[in-house]
């Protein structure tokens, strides 16, 4: 596990990469938004090291203006974090020569995933955020839960639509409950030619666990994610 920063000056991005020396695949995990990416940071690691012991090397990224990189909340976009996921992918390619690359995304991070999609060969998303919950944090207002939201990041999602051109083949969609993206499913299922779509009972990783902040360990969605073989 190597933590480090890369990008130009103007961007920086904290990244912590999980290497699997000889591998040709590789994975860029794209977080949640605000207090879910908190909730959900410790859920991610161990995703990242159960990807690395399944022989996926694999990036973890903090989005400009989000975590440990550069920026503040106020410059946090939608075309900001796909266009972070790409240059994420570019530099997981350089670092371990991994051609086969895979996007995960979870929550918001699930549509940026699908946004930067065209620079991956597979897709993954666990619990994208669907039409209600984009438009809830799209007329959020100036804050959501303690984080601040810009003016554009809330115009794109207001305007948002799933995209439905340039996706990868594969792709691997996890719901926590049976018809919680019935819609998403189906345009994904139109869009990716091999989707394949799990339910996999579990406590959200991005939800509060009684008071201490942090989010529960999902272990069978970890088990689902990590098994999965593209």
């Amino acid at each position: 596990m190597t933590p480090f920063y890369f990008g130009p000056e103007e961007r920086r991005l904290f990244g912590v990469l999980h290497r699997v020396p000889g591998s040709g695949r590789g994975v860029v995990l794209v977080p949640p938004f605000g207090q879910e990416a908190l909730r959900s940071h410790r859920t991610l690691r161990i995703l990242a090291e159960s990807w690395a012991r399944a022989g996926w090397n694999a990036l973890r990224f903090d989005p400009y203006g989000t975590g440990d990189s550069a920026g503040d909340d106020l410059d946090v976009t939608l075309a900001g974090m796909a266009s972070d996921a790409r240059l994420a992918a570019a530099e997981l390619a350089a670092a371990t020569q991994a051609r086969q690359l895979a996007v995960f995304g979870m929550r918001l991070g699930g549509l940026v995933a699908l946004s930067a999609a065209d620079a991956f060969k597979a897709v993954v998303l666990w619990e994208p955020l669907v039409d209600d919950d984009v438009r809830a944090l799209g007329n959020a207002g100036y804050e959501h839960e303690g984080f601040r939201i810009a003016p554009e990041l809330r115009r794109e999602l207001r305007d948002y639509r799933l995209p439905t051109a340039g996706l990868p083949k594969r792709g691997l969609l996890v719901w926590n409950a049976a018809a919680r993206g019935d819609r998403v499913t189906q345009a994904l299922g139109g869009a990716v030619e091999r989707l394949e779509t799990r339910v996999v009972p579990a406590p959200p990783a991005w939800n509060e666990e009684n008071d201490f902040g942090a989010g529960p360990i999902p272990a069978a969605v970890i088990d689902a994610l990590a098994s999965w073989r593209g």
